[in-house]
């Protein structure tokens, strides 16, 4: 599910839903279709209308998200480039300076390969975004410095 992007999520799709018996409502639901001896009709029809409610709940907020807006693209590269355990797998950062003309001051060429050289260096890839990009930003040395200039300066 994580790899799989929302806007092709098939939440209609029957074939993608927990069986009734696997739905899970929470501690104090159970708690409450235990406690009053329902019967297994009873609580079966109360998780189906649950499931009924979140698909709904899917298919409004599936309306509302402008999937194919330049901001979701955006976001979607951002969220794919810059996390550190990505950084090993994706090829380039151009995608994303496309968005972002203003904040490419330098070469793409030399950022891009400053990106290359970054998936390649010996910083902590298990960090997390924040705390990698600092090291990134305040790492020191001749070779770091030459080697990240135009990324640190983003």
């Amino acid at each position: 599910m994580l790899s799989a992007y929302l806007e092709y999520i098939q939440y209609h799709n029957p074939e993608h839903f927990l069986s009734i018996d696997e739905i899970y409502l929470g501690p104090k639901a159970a708690a409450e279709l235990t406690k009053h001896g329902l019967k297994e009709t009873v609580r079966n029809n109360i998780k189906t209308k649950c499931l009924n409610f979140y698909i709904e709940a899917v298919d409004q907020l599936h309306k509302r998200i402008p999937f194919n807006s330049r901001e979701t693209k955006i976001r979607q590269l951002l969220l794919t480039i810059s996390s550190p355990p990505i950084i090993k797998t994706t090829e380039s950062i151009a995608p994303l300076a496309f968005w972002f003309p203003n904040l490419v001051i330098n070469d793409i060429n030399t950022l891009d390969r400053e990106y290359k050289h970054l998936k390649l260096s010996n910083f902590d890839f298990s960090l997390d975004e924040t705390e990698f990009w600092k090291e990134v930003c305040n790492a020191q040395g001749v070779i770091i410095v030459l080697f990240f200039q135009s990324l640190q300066t983003l």
